[in-house]
């Protein structure tokens, strides 16, 4: 003959404040995510800013040689182009 003994799992309720801390820790999550996009966006921006102040100030030195040597200035300015373009 066999004997076959089972047992059930008592149940154990969750800590008091396990879900506060599930949501806290989501709630931060999220705050850390949306920081990070927005330093992203910063940076990027910064950087584009970065770009555009540097082809500025290419064009107006490219002013500068407008009179004398028109073909060089029309190359300063197409530099300066591609460079507020390139990323």
């Amino acid at each position: 003959m066999t004997t076959l003994i089972t047992q059930s799992p008592i149940a154990v309720a969750a800590p008091r404040a396990a879900a506060w801390a599930a949501n806290a820790w989501i709630a931060v999550s999220r705050a850390s995510s949306a920081l990070q996009a927005w330093s992203r966006h910063r940076n990027a921006r910064t950087e584009m800013m970065g770009r555009v102040s540097e082809a500025n100030r290419l064009r107006h030195v490219a002013q500068g040689f407008m009179s004398s040597d028109p073909r060089f200035a029309a190359d300063l300015y197409a530099a300066a182009d591609r460079h507020e373009r390139n990323e």
